[in-house]
């Protein structure tokens, strides 16, 4: 009994710790939400705000008012600091989300300051502690001497930054209009709106009337605003074509009414309205999904759980969950926030993986960081190593004629990879839990709820998403779950992996594995620095459980048997082991839930491709599922994942079981590696097999047209720049020599560039060339029909003329 007594005592103290925060957490919603302007950033700070509070010394804790307080200020500041990046490139107006107050009405403050939509938007042109500063005085009632804690500013620099942000709302902020005479306002509009009623609308507006739609780049919302009473009412008169059949109602959102239209119980648009002596003056229309389901989430946010706020089923909806925090699901992630799609990974392990089993960064993915901006990042950390070094079966050859700027492998341990890709995720936007452990998932075919997939972890909590993709590993829970097949050969030999001091000279050891690797190429020993080494030992046997590392005895019996020494070895940092079996996932995609990376494909890892091949369908899969979660997708365009890169893997497989026959010590293998090796003197054979391995020779089949169709373009000088300078939005990019062509329709989607005298152009002989986000070539050619043709098949239907009000 005495041995569960702390257990029951830490029980106790996170029960308690959670009922003060729970008590607490209306007012850090409404602190992070006014300073952010979004329901879905609030949420996330205020998550973060809890397990910050889990883990602090709460004993020493004299205020947990004050405290969390001051903690969800400065993450909501820190988040708001960020998000104003991802708003400068977003597509048409930016409105912030709206929030139900029926549970309520004050959001948590003492006063229902800054909680107006125009208010908010106003807040938005003041930088982020001048918000928080308002905020904390005007809607909280905080004392200054507080506020300046909080912000770690002086007190009399608070005062002065909070009486400039009154001064600044005070010139902008229109005065308020008695709420019986707003409604009825609002509700004439929609009664107008309804029946399509132009002359009703114009009663009810004001001459200089203002309507704002918010839609983030979906086709058919206008990127303007719309300007007086005449072109508002006739836009709005059109509504019923734009929404046939739907729903029209008055509720209530940030402390006042607004109209809210649904199609089959779905949300479409959601419009607040500010009223001024001469009518409405003011529209402000939510059509972007993700923030019309941001309100829905928000009339729970006081009875959810502290793992995440809740929705109608007691759990919370996010547009794409990641089961995987590798290199393969951080890739994925960064790729999904590009496109602000909200994006959660959920990870297994509570702490990233010492282990180190990939080495290095193949062409292609080097050129992928180039493309997205992070390839500094990593040449900060790898070191450059010529591609022809023995990355075909260990056979050297001099380094072939490549086509690409980056003609190295770039040497840098996983764990580093994993780290770099994981902060640039989280700079992005996507929310990491680590410890989650995925138990089960089920699917409903009903889009129109937006119940997607729900998944269920080890804990009891429940998550749903709109889709779900399984990024964990060869021994994919996810693909289990599926009940996806997993066909091909079961693992016949096995290796150790390590690394670990030695205790012998660097000379000796180098002479002893020169000697080994005549007969046996899967042994080797890496210096890696102060006495360390990488130490690959082929095992005795295959494993029944290979989940179970090594033992250091096991690895020291090895080395002796294949070296007669065992080289002193000792300390180990970590001890792991792979095998050469080698598996497809037979389906890509089962309804909402898709499978990346090792999930979908395990073989050996000679020729070092894994990694790499995993970061490439995540490159693929993430503008495409973005799409699909964005509206724009075209027929097809998730399903063309599976048919562009299952063929891709299938052709990895297919070399690495050729690799692993010519590394065999029996005598008819080690004569094909002869053969081989004197083919391999051929320039084109060399150049072949190595763009295998790097993954530059990719060619998607993607129909009848020029030679460079389904191909991805090296880097190439522009006029201004680079070209993979130019592909960091993730979005689609037209290179034009012509200058005649147009992507008008589909400017929310695709870049044009026009470089008519480039000489990295030139190169390629062709007029002009579609890219998609990938970097791979859609459309070759000068013809401005076939051009339209290619951006509807890849990037969805051009944009239609449709409401703003």
């Amino acid at each position: 009994m005495d041995d569960e007594r702390p257990l029951k005592e830490l029980d106790a103290g996170l029960e308690a710790a959670a009922d003060v925060f729970q008590g607490l957490r209306p007012r850090l919603f409404g602190i992070a939400y006014r300073v952010l302007g979004s329901v879905s950033e609030a949420e996330d700070v205020v998550q973060d705000a809890w397990v910050r509070w889990q883990g602090a010394d709460r004993g020493a804790v004299l205020d947990p008012g004050a405290f969390l307080a001051k903690t969800t200020t400065r993450l909501a500041i820190n988040v708001a600091q960020s998000a104003r990046v991802r708003r400068e490139a977003y597509v048409g107006p930016w409105l912030p989300e709206f929030v139900d107050t029926r549970v309520d009405p004050q959001v948590g403050a003492e006063r229902g300051e800054a909680l107006e939509l125009a208010v908010l938007l106003v807040l938005e042109k003041l930088n982020p502690v001048e918000r928080a500063a308002y905020v904390l005085r005007e809607a909280f009632d905080y004392p200054y001497d507080e506020i300046a804690g909080m912000l770690q500013l002086g007190q009399a620099n608070t005062r002065q930054i909070v009486s400039r942000a009154r001064k600044r709302l005070a010139a902008e902020r229109r005065a308020p209009v008695d709420t019986a005479e707003h409604r009825r306002l609002l509700e004439a509009f929609v009664a107008a709106a309804r029946d399509g009623d132009v002359a009703a609308l114009e009663n009810v507006l004001s001459a200089d009337v203002v309507a704002y739609a918010d839609g983030n780049g979906m086709r058919g919302v206008a990127r303007l605003e719309v300007l007086g009473a005449r072109r508002v009412a006739m836009i709005t008169a059109f509504a019923k074509k734009f929404f046939p059949g739907a729903d029209y109602g008055i509720v209530e959102a940030n402390g006042g009414p607004a109209l809210l239209i649904a199609q089959d119980g779905t949300a479409v648009a959601l419009m607040s309205a500010t009223v001024g002596p001469d009518g409405i003056d003011g529209l402000y229309w939510i059509l972007a999904p993700e923030k019309l389901r941001a309100y829905e989430r928000s009339a729970h946010r006081l009875v959810g759980p502290l793992g995440g706020d809740t929705g109608n089923m007691g759990v919370r909806m996010i547009d794409v969950i990641v089961v995987g925090g590798g290199p393969t699901g951080l890739m994925l992630a960064a790729e999904l926030r590009l496109h602000g799609v909200h994006v959660v990974v959920l990870e297994r392990d509570t702490e990233p993986t010492p282990v180190v089993r990939s080495l290095g960064l193949h062409v292609r993915s080097i050129e992928v960081m180039d493309q997205r901006g992070l390839l500094e990042r990593f040449l900060e950390h790898g070191k450059r190593y010529p591609v022809g070094a023995g990355f075909f079966a260990g056979i050297t050859k001099p380094a072939p004629d490549l086509d690409t700027a980056h003609a190295y492998v770039l040497g840098i341990p996983q764990t580093l990879t994993d780290r770099l890709l994981e902060e640039h995720a989280v700079e992005l936007g996507a929310e990491i839990r680590r410890g989650c452990e995925l138990v089960g998932l089920s699917q409903s075919e009903d889009a129109t709820d937006g119940t997607g997939v729900t998944a269920e972890l080890a804990d009891g909590t429940r998550l749903r998403s709109r889709y779900l993709v399984g990024c964990d590993g060869g021994r994919s829970t996810v693909r289990k779950l599926l009940g996806v097949g997993f066909p091909g050969e079961s693992a016949r030999v096995e290796t150790l992996i390590g690394e670990m001091q030695v205790d012998v000279p660097q000379e000796t050891v180098a002479s002893v594995v020169a000697e080994v690797r005549e007969t046996h190429r899967g042994f080797g020993l890496g210096p890696l620095g102060d006495g360390a080494y990488r130490v690959v030992v082929p095992a005795e046997g295959v494993a029944e459980d290979r989940t179970v590392p090594p033992t250091l005895d096991e690895v020291r019996r090895q080395l002796r048997a294949y070296a007669g020494t065992d080289f002193g070895v000792h300390s180990p940092r970590w001890l792991s082991r792979f095998s050469d079996a080698t598996r497809q996932a037979e389906r890509y995609r089962v309804g909402r839930v898709l499978l990346a990376g090792d999930a979908a494909h395990i073989h050996p890892p000679v020729g070092g491709q894994g990694l790499n091949l995993g970061i490439q369908d995540a490159f693929n899969l993430g503008w495409k599922l973005a799409a699909e979660v964005r509206g724009w997708a075209p027929a097809d365009l998730l399903d063309s994942y599976h048919a562009e890169r299952h063929p891709v893997a299938a052709d990895v497989l297919d070399n690495t079981r050729a690799q692993m026959l010519l590394l065999s010590a029996e005598p008819g293998p080690r004569s094909v590696r002869r053969l081989l090796s004197e083919l391999m003197d051929f320039e084109d054979v060399n150049r072949y097999l190595i763009e295998k391995i790097t993954a530059i020779g990719v060619h998607y089949d993607l129909g009848e047209g020029h030679e460079l169709l389904g191909r991805r373009l090296r880097d190439v000088p522009l006029k201004q720049g680079r070209l993979y300078e130019r592909t960091r939005t993730g979005r689609g990019l037209l290179l034009d020599r012509t200058g005649g062509l147009s992507t008008a329709g589909w400017t929310d989607r695709v870049d044009h560039v026009v470089d008519d005298d480039s000489e990295g152009l030139a190169e390629l002989a062709v007029p002009a060339v579609l890219l998609r986000p990938d970097g791979y070539v859609a459309w070759a050619g000068a013809d401005q029909g076939e051009l339209v043709g290619a951006l509807a098949k890849w990037f969805g239907a051009t944009d239609v003329p449709a409401p703003a009000g």
